[in-house]
């Protein structure tokens, strides 16, 4: 009793001296980028290079990025190698992931006749190279996400399909385990596959389906995709010798949820962050899993309008991207919205309650967040509406 007693009363000043701590978010700078739209970003582990996508455009730019004094310089461009122009894909690039130890980058790219499979595209990231594009290889109908899991061995991605017989949604997996010939520009083919039994785990038929969003847990353990139209998360078990599909948790019907991010914890939970554009509404889960399957429980359902402006609490706001991620051991979420210049950071250190920290400015409403680890700070990089990447910077304060 007397170890439960003084473990409490340990706890109980750390949470008291973690809330005493002040943060602080503000807004830095833009970083101009030859792209006519920048939509999704992606980061090297390293947090060296950046890649851009412009779908408008059909092309992806690599950047070589300086957080210690935010700047961008456009490294390359495949082919041609001029650095005023971009890398040209087969059709709109849609979504992009950077393998964790590997100079390899994999973006999914929707054809314009959406009548056809989509291509994952295999990028060079080395300094110099004979040539970026490795290899394209076919995926599903109409991909919209990516994520390498971080030990390098499985990307995911989601297929969002059209609703249609001959083009249904899907949730497929590349087997990156045994990568061979991509140093010499001749990568061999990647094995690709579906999970069969997606449309009975969700109750739907295939021509359902909506995956839209994938994320995976910082340990590599569990990842979740998001469907959208079907008001859903799928849960995925990385732990095994190939992923397996490990439950689903239904959410409220009419949320349309179109973001999501896991956050480690240290008693071996996750924290996982919804955005639900239809509700209007940001959720928090705490997921646990066992060898059976994994189990979601809702912790809260916030309200993200008054979040953003409380002088004006019933506007649509459209929250359509989160990241969680710690400021100081302490952790956060950061929301973007559709229809605000303005990304909101919420205190999750009970998430059954967050709690308004602060909001900053961003130069346009955000289309996608991403998070870089600086000394004593974290970057929160947004791509705009236009032709920049907003810098935010969230810190803890004395």
């Amino acid at each position: 009793m007397k170890l439960r007693y003084f473990l409490f009363v340990l706890s109980f000043c750390l949470t008291l001296a973690a809330r005493a701590q002040d943060v602080s978010f503000e807004y830095l700078t833009d970083l101009s980028v030859p792209a006519a739209n920048a939509e999704r970003i992606a980061m090297s582990s390293d947090f060296r290079w950046l890649l851009t996508t412009d779908p408008e455009q059909q092309e992806i730019h690599l950047h070589r990025a300086n957080w210690a004094k935010p700047s961008l310089t456009v490294v390359d461009a495949f082919p041609p190698t001029d650095s005023l122009m971009a890398i040209p894909t087969p059709g709109r690039p849609m979504a992009i992931a950077v393998h964790p130890s590997q100079p390899l980058a994999i973006a999914l790219s929707r054809p314009l006749d959406l009548r056809a499979r989509g291509e994952v595209l295999f990028l060079d990231l080395r300094e110099k190279s004979p040539g970026r594009l490795l290899r394209s290889q076919l995926v599903g109908f109409r991909p919209e996400s990516v994520a390498i899991s971080p030990d390098g061995r499985w990307a995911l991605v989601a297929n969002g399909g059209r609703g249609k017989r001959s083009a249904p949604g899907s949730v497929g997996f590349l087997d990156l385990q045994n990568l061979s010939g991509w140093e010499d520009n001749r990568l061999q083919e990647v094995p690709y596959r579906e999970f069969s039994g997606l449309p009975a785990l969700l109750g739907k038929s295939a021509t359902s389906l909506n995956p839209t969003a994938v994320a995976i847990s910082a340990d590599g353990r569990l990842a979740a995709v998001l469907c959208r139209k079907n008001n859903a998360i799928v849960w995925i078990d990385l732990r095994g010798a190939e992923p397996v599909l490990a439950g689903v948790t239904e959410l409220p019907r009419g949320s349309r949820p179109t973001s999501l991010s896991l956050l480690d914890e240290a008693d071996g939970s996750v924290l996982a962050g919804v955005a639900e554009r239809g509700d209007q509404r940001v959720s928090f889960f705490r997921v646990t899993y066992s060898d059976a399957a994994v189990k979601a429980d809702l912790l809260s359902r916030e309200d993200i309008r008054p979040l953003v402006d409380e002088g004006r609490p019933r506007e649509e706001r459209d929250p359509r991207e989160i990241v969680l991620g710690r400021v100081a051991g302490r952790p956060f979420a950061w929301i973007a919205s559709k229809h605000a210049q303005r990304v909101v950071m919420l205190d999750l250190a009970d998430p059954a309650h967050p709690q308004l920290a602060r909001r900053a400015a961003s130069t346009a409403p955000a289309r996608s967040l991403l998070l870089v680890e600086v000394k004593n700070a974290v970057l929160v990089v947004t791509a705009n509406e236009r032709d920049a990447i907003s810098v935010l910077r969230a810190r803890a304060t004395p």
